[in-house]
């Protein structure tokens, strides 16, 4: 059975980077979106368990997404925690009148997330994934086994962006083999490991961008693109402008 898949809907490359360390370290898949559009196509794609939803985003608010999630046959049934840095009693009862559980404010303590995230994932759905039919029907010490698997490689694949192990090499250094650990990314990371990689990439990108003054040449080397234009066309894709513009837009947070 696949562990709970949790989307991490935020525009935010520091907050998601830190959410997703600490959840995926409690054994939670973390899926992951930095705008709304994304968002809403990856909560109709990868059918997550819980959605945690930023309140203040470019585009689309979470507000509006929460809505449009709320809207669909496919992802009404999904609980949703919109995370906001402003603990507003007017901005809460707009988050509950669009379909939001419950909130978490920023900065977050990783207990109280973890605690909420249960608590919900179990009044969300009829046969919570921690059941124990279904443990019955998976013994833990194989669930158990699979999950580090995973958390090895995708710690093995964060060290080595720039030059990471085949899919064979890495399976055979965490114990398996490569037919069985491209099928645990599938179920569990919700993507093959060539797009966790491709993934962490960009993240690792924008957050240098947001963070650093290093050259977008010298960037996409550190991050592991054989040239600069390879890597702008990559940016571009998924985030929906060049490496420059990303980070003049986001300038301010790197200033303070």
């Amino acid at each position: 059975m696949p562990l709970p898949r949790i989307l991490l809907i935020d525009d935010s490359p520091v907050d998601l980077r830190l959410m997703v360390e600490f959840l995926r370290g409690r054994g939670f898949v973390v899926l992951i979106a930095q705008d709304g559009e994304q968002g809403l196509a990856r909560a109709h794609d990868l059918s997550p368990h819980l959605i945690l939803l930023d309140v203040r985003m470019p585009g689309a608010d979470g507000f509006t997404i929460c809505r449009r999630l709320k809207q669909s046959e496919a992802t009404r049934h999904v609980p949703v925690i919109f995370l906001t840095g402003a603990d507003e009693v007017g901005e809460r009862l707009a988050g509950f009148e669009a379909g939001a559980v419950d909130y978490i404010v920023k900065p977050f303590f990783e207990e109280e997330v973890v605690a909420r995230i249960r608590v919900h994932l179990q009044r969300g759905r009829p046969a919570p994934v921690d059941a124990p039919a279904v443990l019955e029907s998976a013994p833990q010490e194989a669930i158990s086994r699979e999950r580090e698997w995973v958390q090895q490689a995708c710690s093995l694949l964060d060290e080595r962006l720039s030059d990471p192990p085949s899919v064979f090499d890495l399976a055979r250094i965490v114990g398996t083999n490569e037919r069985r650990l491209s099928e645990l990314f599938r179920e569990q990371v919700g993507n093959t490991v060539f797009g966790y990689v491709r993934e962490q990439r960009l993240l690792l990108a924008a957050r240098l961008l947001t963070q650093t003054s290093v050259p977008v040449q010298d960037m996409a080397e550190q991050v592991g693109y054989s040239t600069s234009s390879n890597f702008i066309t990559a940016f571009r894709a998924r985030f929906g402008c060049s490496p420059r513009r990303y980070r003049t837009a986001n300038a301010s947070g790197r200033a303070a």
